[in-house]
């Protein structure tokens, strides 16, 4: 979905390395006509659990977005627990709970920050990123040009 006039949108999506004991996370930045605008990804060290891998995740692109000063971000996660949990008030002291109420610290300290649910088939690129984390040394920043291993999925990702 395109985010509104004015507005950048931000995909955001995890990879799950059990074996490694460690969650890649992948965000993808775009202008409200698909352009891309930067992208970044990265591995934690995290249990295995997906839900808590997106939140995680979201809480990386989060904290990056307010790093860049962004206004006006619409991101979007494939994840549908962690967006009902960001838009409940229900308390959870979980770790899963924890994250999700820096999340929500996030959010308020954003200017216009709004979150909603994407389908996992409309957030290939932000998958792509998380993917390949799991196979780069360090965290990963691409400001204006994309990496080349996303430009296919790029080119064919629905906005």
């Amino acid at each position: 979905m395109k985010p509104q006039q004015g507005f950048i949108k931000c995909n955001v999506d995890a990879a799950v390395f059990k074996d490694r004991g460690q969650i890649g996370f992948g965000c993808v930045l775009r202008d409200e006509n698909g352009s891309f605008i930067a992208a970044r990804n990265g591995l934690l060290v995290a249990a295995g659990d997906p839900v808590l891998a997106e939140a995680l995740s979201c809480r990386e692109a989060l904290s990056w977005i307010k790093e860049l000063g962004l206004l006006n971000v619409c991101m979007e996660s494939d994840c549908q627990l962690f967006i009902n949990a960001v838009k409940g008030e229900f308390p959870d002291s979980s770790y899963f709970g924890l994250v999700v109420c820096d999340c929500k610290n996030l959010v308020k300290d954003l200017e216009n920050c709004l979150l909603s649910f994407s389908r996992r088939s409309a957030n290939q690129v932000a998958h792509a990123l998380a993917r390949a984390a799991g196979f780069m040394p360090d965290v990963g920043c691409w400001m204006s040009h994309p990496p080349p291993f996303i430009l296919d999925v790029l080119a064919y990702d629905l906005i």
